[in-house]
């Protein structure tokens, strides 16, 4: 009987081992399942956080790069206000430099216009001297001219000593030396020279064919001195200036005066 009893409780005691294996396998088995349900939460908790992080980084590049544009275009307008402000500040120089230019030629304008009011007032003070002269020795010339005019209306012996002392003063030149008592037409000799305002008188006028821009040559002891250019013509004298200022000193009264030809 006992023997009897014995595979029966091994069995019960197997059934038993193998019912607690099978409750730890089935508690084990839910607590896995249990596991797995929270590891998948988190994967899909975590995989929501991933798209919105993802979704993050396209906001976050797009809004970069619209920063980026703006930056470019920022810059590009700086360039070209740089450029228009390069260009502003030539304009404004150049416009400065143009007004200091205007400055001093208004200024040197200024200096030469006070140096020809300057001028102006001395050459109208020589002008008035000059014309006072001029007026001065028209009244000789015209003096002269009556002298000269109520000679043939002397006494004969008086126009003779007159020619034969007038001769005395004229210097024959070698293309004169055919013996003649008489001048040559065209040639007279010196009245008066002013050498203060370089003309000199000489006794050819209109009688003598002689006209305004003649030429004259000036002789003393054959030898040639200067040439003078008729500048005033009257009836019987004209009033001549030298070619060469510098001759004016070296011209003397009763110089023989010759018309010049050719």
């Amino acid at each position: 009987m006992a023997k009897g009893k014995a595979p029966v409780i091994i069995l019960f005691i197997f059934l038993l081992a193998v019912s607690a294996l099978a409750a730890f396998c089935f508690m084990k088995l839910q607590e896995e399942k249990a596991t797995n349900q929270q590891l998948t939460e988190q994967v899909s908790q975590l995989e929501t956080k991933k798209r919105e992080l993802d979704k993050q980084v396209t906001d976050l590049r797009a809004k970069m790069e619209d920063l980026q544009a703006q930056r470019d275009q920022q810059q590009a307008k700086l360039k070209e206000l740089q450029s228009t402000l390069t260009s502003v500040q030539s304009e404004l120089e150049s416009e400065q430099k143009s007004k200091q230019d205007a400055f001093s030629q208004a200024e040197s304008a200024k200096k030469e216009l006070a140096s020809l009011k300057t001028t102006k007032a001395g050459l109208e003070a020589e002008l008035k001297t000059t014309k006072e002269t001029l007026s001065g020795i028209q009244e000789k010339l015209t003096a002269l001219e009556k002298s000269h005019a109520a000679a043939p209306s002397a006494p004969e012996e008086l126009r003779a000593k007159a020619q034969d002392l007038q001769l005395e003063k004229i210097v024959v030149t070698p293309s004169e030396a055919s013996g003649q008592k008489n001048a040559a037409p065209g040639q007279g000799k010196v009245l008066a020279v002013n050498k203060e305002y370089d003309f000199v008188v000489v006794n050819l006028g209109q009688k003598d064919n002689i006209s305004v821009s003649d030429m004259l040559e000036v002789f003393r002891n054959s030898k040639k001195i200067c040439e003078l250019k008729v500048e005033e013509v009257k009836d019987t004298m004209s009033v001549a200036t030298p070619v060469s200022k510098e001759s004016i000193r070296q011209i003397k009264e009763d110089d023989m005066v010759i018309r010049k030809t050719g």
